[in-house]
């Protein structure tokens, strides 16, 4: 009932918006002039689907249609000037004078792009020159040359964009935030609908229906954008547009293969019918390798050993201990299939209906910042998008299937159970005003979440995990002159997990000093939300000792040390103060004797020690190895980014981007960290052997060729050792945190040992991206880019809420060097090479992946032939000189990577 009751209160919301926008709108209606006609391709004469047709100045326009025809209507008056724009082409301007049908436009070929025209830097269609945030476009000639497992692989050498790839297919995407090894800070979509797993915060790139046979281009966003897409879009965002069925009908084939035993075949067919109103299309993919193997020589990487030598031998059911699943530990077996049907409906140039559905699975291994699992998880999706003039709406639905067996985590070798469906909505209104001298965007979405753990993961949580949000958006380009933008927007969120609202505002400038030359200046503010992992997490993740589980507590509840007991870990057992009882550690020693002096195999010698237990009483002092870290109920955290952008033609061959921006932080998250301080017990053996001491007689010991003195030594000797291996105090207990200690005993536990999330109080830190791309022709050029922070490693952070320090990393090297060199015509041979430096750094991911990371240097290359009939034949080798390095500290080595693919087009455009 609470999302019903959620819903109701949205779907009033976006009605009242929608109620607003239609007032609005009609008080802008005004004398429309109509003008329509043909663009063609300058060097074939073959007509150009979906060209921008734009008014300048404004964003009124329209897209050509199928047979490269459009009609336009506008309120803007007379004389102005059209802008017709497309990927690979000039753009050419237009003056209209009055309503005018039959205009033939040619376009001719670009050499440097510039004019494209995005839809994710401030949901709608803008100029890339014209958008208010630094952004970069990955082509559909570049993702089709590019034989990579995966799509999200070819980005990597995009100015800004560090892949941490961490196995064959799959990785990391960080832009301007923190990665960590399970979770991003990176808004991932594809065609405008949210690909992040709910309630984890992560992207499973196996599962996604994604493929390169499909896709159009990838836009890439740096930097916050709260202020339209709302909580958790601190870094950027990376959207995946697929072709459309009717500018890309016809079929095609693709087959790849490789080292690690890697196999991929996929295919699309795409058409519409004649008169371009009914559009469709159905892809496929099938993908399978052998991921990069966990050390197990502890010689050669003593962490990755002991992680793979904790491993249990079966995994067991969370919640019927009678199913075993039988399974190989660890599986290196990855393997992914999954399909998507389209239909778009196009009634009218203005309007599209598009309804798109699929299914898919991964089958591999991933890590959490606990160690690995294993999933195979199933995720169904439906959506629906309307587009019509300047409305935009949709709605769509995943399903994650994470029933019983289907995840497993290696270091409890148990099941989780992750069932969680994902719905969102979205509605849009864009309008002009003020003869277009305004551009007013207003909108409003609404995501929930329902999840199932049957108590693996929510644990006490599982009735109590209500996670959505709802929000509400605008924003507004005033068009001060043709060169001056000022640009507003803000957002309102309610958080429903923790009763929170956040505005996210943005205020910017956009100078187009001409077409060529554009500098922006921009303030953002971006709230992020703690996923429901985050917050809701009550789950063991593997044992410090036999029965002291490290525990996993979520921050939906404070943090607090006030039970003043502790867990010791010989027995696992709950001791009422952090000192040491006496008949514990007598009764330990006394268990150990017989491997320690065969004597005391005797089993009237045991008897008598046994049997003198209740003697020994007292307790030995305990030192604490560190404060307890305590914390309210986690926070939604902030970032305030301040930046100054240039984007620019210099000759008409030499592309520049230039950002320089600074970055004031709040409340970030951190990885799991261990907040319970260890006890230990350096008077231990000295206390013990004074108990002894005092509970026996020479006369009841002779017998055994003992007396007191030894006894009582050998008790200090065995005891010392336990508690001071080599003179060193070594833990022999931990604080016990007043939540965990609620849910271990539950469980029947004495306690454990707690691992929570933290937000950091504050960081800042500046960063530069630079880049630069030299055409010597439409078809050769080289880059060469750079990435810069100032900071990316904090030794010693405060943590809000406590006294306690910590280290923090983003996680990512803070000097990132890209160069390379392209050949991409348009038929027969291509090529390119590229080189990828990132220096040292170091991780902080939870204990398996904390620790250093050396630079390395990595070579990438590719090469193909273009067939004038429809097939590309290519091979790409990533880190093509096998050099082994770590993308996080404690991962698997990664080597070189090497595919060989064939792509057959036909029956459409190729």
């Amino acid at each position: 009932m609470k999302h019903i009751y959620h819903m109701g209160k949205s779907s009033l919301f976006c009605l009242g918006i929608l109620l607003c926008l239609g007032f609005m709108s009609a008080s802008e209606l005004a004398a429309q002039t109509n003008v329509s006609g043909t663009v063609y391709d300058s060097d074939n004469g073959e007509p150009i689907i979906g060209v921008n047709v734009i008014v300048k100045g404004t964003t009124s326009g329209t897209v050509t249609a199928a047979n490269g025809t459009f009609s336009l209507s506008t309120s803007t008056p007379p004389p102005f000037t059209l802008v017709f724009s497309s990927i690979g082409f000039e753009a050419q301007e237009i003056n209209i004078q009055g309503s005018q049908s039959g205009l033939n436009i040619r376009l001719t070929t670009s050499v440097i792009l510039g004019q494209e025209v995005i839809v994710s830097a401030s949901r709608k269609r803008e100029k890339i020159q014209e958008a208010p945030a630094a952004v970069s476009i990955l082509s559909i000639d570049k993702i089709a040359n590019d034989a990579v497992i995966n799509p999200v692989l070819s980005i990597r050498n995009l100015t800004g964009v560090n892949v941490s790839q961490y196995g064959v297919g799959g990785g990391q995407i960080n832009l301007r935030g923190r990665s960590a090894v399970f979770q991003t800070e990176t808004f991932i979509m594809a065609d405008y609908r949210n690909l992040l797993l709910p309630s984890l915060g992560a992207l499973q790139y196996e599962q996604q229906p994604i493929d390169a046979i499909d896709l159009e281009r990838i836009e890439v966003i740096r930097g916050p954008g709260s202020a339209l897409y709302g909580p958790g879009v601190e870094a950027g965002i990376v959207h995946f547009i697929s072709k459309d069925p009717f500018r890309y009908p016809g079929g095609a084939i693709s087959v790849a293969g490789g080292n690690q035993s890697t196999f991929n075949v996929s295919a699309r067919y795409a058409g519409h019918t004649k008169d371009s109103k009914l559009g469709y299309k159905i892809t496929g993919f099938y993908r399978s390798s052998q991921e990069f193997e966990i050390e197990s020589d502890s010689a050669v990487d003593p962490v990755q050993a002991g992680r793979l030598a904790s491993y249990p031998d079966q995994v067991v059911s969370a919640v019927n201990p009678d199913n075993i699943i039988t399974t190989e530990i660890p599986n290196y077996d990855v393997r992914s299939y999954g399909f998507t049907a389209t239909l778009e409906y196009r009634p009218s140039e203005k309007t599209s209906i598009i309804g798109t559905g699929g299914y898919s699975v991964g089958e591999a291994i991933f890590r959490t910042s606990q160690g690995e699992g294993y999933t195979e998880a199933p995720r169904p999706f439906a959506q629906v998008r309307v587009q019509s003039g300047g409305f935009f709406g949709q709605a769509f639905w995943s399903f994650q299937d994470g029933s019983d067996g289907n995840t497993y985590l290696y270091g409890t070798g148990l099941t989780t159970i992750n069932e969680a469906h994902q719905f969102e909505t979205q509605l849009q209104y864009n309008f002009q005003a003020a003869n277009d001298k305004l551009d007013i965007t207003l909108g409003t979405d609404y995501r929930v979440n329902t999840i199932e753990t049957e108590g693996s993961i929510h644990g006490r949580f599982e009735d109590d995990d209500d996670y959505s949000i709802i929000g509400g958006y605008g924003q507004i380009t005033v068009k001060a002159s043709p060169k001056f933008d000022f640009i507003a927007a803000g957002r309102v969120d309610r958080f429903a997990a923790l009763d929170e609202y956040a505005f996210s505002p943005r205020i910017g400038v956009v100078y187009k000093v001409n077409p060529k030359h554009t500098i922006r200046a921009t303030w953002n503010k971006a709230f992020g939300a703690p996923t429901a992992v985050n917050l809701y997490a009550d789950l063991p993740l593997g044992f410090l000792a036999p029965n002291v589980p490290f525990w996993l507590i979520g921050g939906s509840e404070p943090h607090t040390y006030d039970n003043g007991s502790a867990t010791e870990f010989i027995t696992g057992a709950n001791i009422p103060t952090q000192d040491y009882p006496l008949n514990l550690a007598y009764g330990a020693v006394t268990a150990s004797l017989p491997g320690v002096d065969p004597a005391f195999n005797d089993p009237d010698l045991q008897a008598l020690l046994n049997g003198r237990i209740t003697s020994i009483t007292g307790n030995s002092a305990g030192t604490p190895t560190g404060s307890p870290i305590t914390r309210g109920t986690l926070k939604l955290s902030e970032s305030d980014m301040f930046e100054i952008g240039y984007k620019g033609v210099v000759g008409s061959k030499l592309s520049i981007a230039l950002d320089v921006y600074y970055n004031r932080r709040q409340n970030n998250l951190t990885a799991p960290v261990a907040t319970a301080p260890l006890l230990v017990y350096p008077g231990l053996g000295t206390d013990l052997g004074t108990q002894v001491a005092g509970a026996f007689t020479d006369d009841e010991l002779a017998p055994f060729g003992l007396d007191v003195a030894t006894l009582a030594g050998t008790y200090t000797a065995v005891a010392d050792g336990i508690a001071n291996p080599g003179g060193t105090p070594s833990p022999l207990a931990t604080l016990n945190n007043d939540q965990l200690l609620e849910t271990t005993q539950a469980q029947g536990f004495g306690g454990g040992y707690g691992l929570a999330y933290l937000n950091i109080k504050e960081l800042d830190y500046w960063g530069i991206d630079f880049g630069l791309e030299y055409f010597f022709t439409s078809d050769i050029s080289v880059f060469g880019n750079l990435s810069w922070l100032s900071d990316a490693y904090w030794s010693d952070l405060e943590i809000d809420g406590s006294e306690t320090g910590t280290e923090f990393s983003l996680n990512i090297p803070d000097t990132q060097l890209k160069f390379g060199f392209d050949y991409s015509p348009d038929a027969g041979f291509y090529g390119n090479i590229a080189l990828r430096y990132n220096n040292a750094w170091r991780s902080v991911n939870g204990t398996p992946w904390t620790g250093d990371v050396d630079s390395y240097t990595l070579v990438d290359a590719g090469a193909g032939y273009k067939f004038d009939f429809g097939l590309n034949v290519g091979v790409t080798a990533t880190n093509i000189f096998d050099v082994d390095y770590q993308p996080i500290f404690g991962a698997p080595v990664i080597g070189a990577l090497v595919l060989g693919k064939a792509t057959f087009e036909f029956g459409g455009n190729k």
